[in-house]
């Protein structure tokens, strides 16, 4: 959202912007300020009259209440002329309730309660006065005391200190509620005012700069007019200029990737070719030496001759830049059936096979490959875990080529003798295929035991051949 209207405030004019952006930080400026203004008026205000009730108050508590100096509660003639005092012309109807409390919250008189000695909790505004500091604060309610007062007259809260005559030690603490009602109307129309007075200054203010934003505005629209006919001059020399970059960092782009890709290419179609083959017949070596008849030795030199012209023959196609096998009038739904024929003409194993696999034109990198993956997959399968079986899934589902190749465990053959590894095997193939976009997966079990995974997106522009 704070991108959308980004965007949109682009389009504005200077004037739009000022006056929407710029009245926004106004307007909060002035709430801020005003806030501020009003709130140390009431503060002021509050704090002012706290003091005046206490000097007032305190010129008649004072005197009284001097013997809380050794006393924690007031005796019956200090108590009798403060509730004098309360009832005279002068304070009726002004002061609502006076209490006088010791340190540690000891109260030691009240005018409208009994419980003299009792303590309380002492509040904030309390520990402030015994530390010589009058509290006042606007309340709608006496705390802890009866609710005789009519409902939603404030009141003047003011706690106030009072000292020894002679050595100045706070020895008590005055709680005085005095009604506030003119006290609260004088604030707010002092506020209100207040409030006036900013929003007076701050449209002023707001005038003076929006004329100046206006005058800026209209000259740099006249100059970014004159600006935009140079601009459009320019904009079909800089389009075909942009266009001639793109094609060339796309040329050079094809070319490298080229080069790597057929580097990769080469070798892998080198390992996964004539070197399997290759492979194939060291195995058969392998099981020639303990073969005792002819005729079956025959026929496992004749296998091993057929690998080894096969193999020479890819060397050939591989040497004249050609990728092995010619893949390109074969259908992709085809390959697998193909190079799976081919894995048991030469093993004599048979492939269990479930392909679900529709015909569709793809790029000759996924038909290379998928073979690939499928001869690599039975390969290791023959190799690691002769005598097992292998099954071949291939789904072709909307755009996912999804490939996999199981193999079971070894039981009665003991497993190959390890041989030199090349690097190429399934390094080679899990970067063709990631070459690809694709995923690939290989799970290793106990006796030979595996599982190989390729999982292809044709969806991409780059796999509509």
């Amino acid at each position: 959202m704070l991108d959308t209207f980004r965007r949109r405030a682009e389009t504005w004019s200077l004037n739009k912007r000022f006056l929407i952006i710029g009245g926004l930080v106004i307007l909060l400026s002035m709430t801020l300020v005003g806030s501020w203004i009003t709130s140390r008026i009431a503060g002021n205000a509050v704090a002012g009259a706290g003091s005046a009730t206490a000097l007032f108050m305190d010129s008649f508590i004072t005197p009284l209440a001097q013997e809380l100096d050794t006393a924690d509660v007031l005796s019956i003639g200090p108590i009798r002329a403060l509730d004098e005092l309360i009832a005279s012309p002068s304070l009726q109807g002004r002061v609502v309730s006076i209490r006088i409390w010791k340190p540690g919250a000891i109260l030691a008189y009240s005018s409208d309660e009994t419980g003299l000695g009792r303590k309380a909790e002492p509040r904030e505004d309390m520990l402030r006065a015994f530390d010589g500091t009058v509290a006042a604060t606007l309340v709608d309610s006496i705390h802890d005391g009866p609710a005789r007062i009519p409902a939603g007259q404030p009141l003047l809260e003011v706690y106030s200190p009072i000292r020894a005559n002679w050595t100045g030690k706070i020895i008590a603490v005055a709680e005085v509620y005095e009604a506030a009602t003119r006290l609260q109307a004088g604030i707010r129309r002092t506020i209100m005012e207040g409030w006036i007075a900013v929003l007076a200054v701050t449209a002023a203010i707001g005038a003076s700069l929006f004329g100046i934003v206006a005058n800026g505005s209209r000259t740099i629209e006249r100059q970014r007019a004159a600006l935009q006919e140079k601009v459009e001059q320019g904009q079909s020399m800089l389009a075909e200029i942009d266009r001639l970059r793109q094609r060339s960092m796309r040329a050079s782009g094809k070319v490298s990737d080229i080069l790597e890709a057929r580097m990769r290419q080469v070798s892998a179609d080198l390992h996964d070719g004539p070197a399997q083959l290759l492979g194939l017949v060291a195995l058969r070596l392998d099981s020639l030496a303990t073969l005792d008849d002819p005729q079956a030795r025959r026929a496992e030199i004749a296998v091993m001759e057929g690998a080894l012209a096969e193999a020479l023959q890819e060397i050939r196609h591989v040497c004249r830049g050609l990728s092995l096998p010619d893949l390109q009038a074969v259908q992709l739904n085809d390959i697998p059936d193909q190079i799976i024929s081919l894995h048991e003409r030469r093993t004599g194993v048979v492939v269990e096979k479930d392909i679900a696999v529709a015909s569709r034109p793809v790029p000759h990198a996924v038909k290379t490959c998928l073979y690939r993956f499928i001869q690599e997959g039975l390969n290791n399968a023959h190799r690691h875990a002769p005598g097992a079986a292998v099954r071949v899934t291939c789904r072709l589902a909307g755009d996912r080529l999804e490939a996999r190749i199981a193999n079971g465990a070894t039981r009665d053959l003991p497993p190959a003798p390890p041989r030199e590894s090349t690097g190429l095997g399934l390094t080679g193939l899990k970067e063709r295929i990631e070459s690809l976009g694709g995923q690939f997966g290989f799970e290793l079990a106990g006796q030979g035991a595996a599982v190989l995974t390729m999982d292809l997106d044709l969806s991409g522009e780059a796999f509509h051949a």
